[in-house]
């Protein structure tokens, strides 16, 4: 970038750091936003999904860090991670989404990394955030 007006030489260009970017205008740097890292002078990556940063002007991929079980990221360039809602789950690091709870389990929390089992004499639906009870004159007898 360049701060001098009317210049005739690339001299008075300076280089920007790692972690930034030229302006639009090539008038200045700008730092690298959250959620992207700069390995070159020339632009910020996003990090990918499934992961996050919160460092303005990181200057290494390494600031991307995987989401915690029990959360997601379905897009890249995130500077946060998204809890699972209930009903569903996500058991492991770098959730790019959550999984719905199967038929016969449930997940009342959100964030969970994983799904209960409905006790005996109770049901549920895919996706349930709680178990039904059977009705009068039915019953389940295992677990799920």
């Amino acid at each position: 970038f360049s701060t001098s007006i009317g210049s005739d030489s690339d001299s008075v260009c300076v280089s920007c750091n790692l972690g930034e970017y030229s302006s639009k205008d090539r008038t200045s740097c700008q730092l690298c936003s959250l959620g992207s890292y700069s390995l070159s002078i020339e632009s910020c990556t996003p990090c990918s999904r499934g992961k996050y940063s919160t460092t303005f002007g990181a200057r290494a991929d390494s600031v991307c860090l995987n989401c915690s079980t029990g959360s997601f990221s379905n897009q890249s360039g995130s500077s946060g991670c998204t809890m699972c809602s209930v009903g569903s789950y996500s058991s492991y690091n770098g959730g790019t989404q959550c999984q719905g709870c199967p038929p016969g389990t449930f997940s009342s929390a959100q964030g969970s990394t994983l799904c209960s089992y409905c006790s005996p004499g109770a049901y549920s639906n895919a996706s349930a955030s709680t178990c039904s009870s059977c009705v009068s004159g039915t019953f389940q007898s295992g677990s799920g």
